[in-house]
């Protein structure tokens, strides 16, 4: 995702190259950067269910392996801690750069 507004906002950059000192370039810049992270918005959405399908998914995997035991209630803790983190790190992968999201 930073890979496309770097690109972006470097496209614009050059097309603005004689113009970088006149106030409104620079707002216009930091509009377009507000109108693209708006764009993908819906698309981060749409990633970031597909991130939690497929982490409950593995977590289903997982507990369907289970065994009963006398440990299984802090086995579950830890599969959910370390699910929980997984997804976490995935969709923070996702964000892009001083986004508000």
């Amino acid at each position: 995702v930073d890979a496309v507004l770097a690109a972006a906002l470097d496209r614009f950059d050059a097309q603005a190259a004689d113009l970088q000192d006149v106030a409104a370039i620079k707002d216009a810049r930091e509009a377009l950067r507000t109108q693209l992270l708006r764009s993908l918005y819906n698309p981060y959405r749409k990633q970031l269910t597909h991130l939690q399908r497929q982490a409950l998914t593995k977590f289903s995997q997982k507990l369907a392996t289970m065994k009963p035991s006398a440990t299984v209630e802090d086995d579950l803790r830890k599969m959910i801690k370390e699910s929980s983190a997984a997804l976490d790190q995935d969709a923070k992968r996702l964000l892009p750069t001083d986004s508000t999201w």
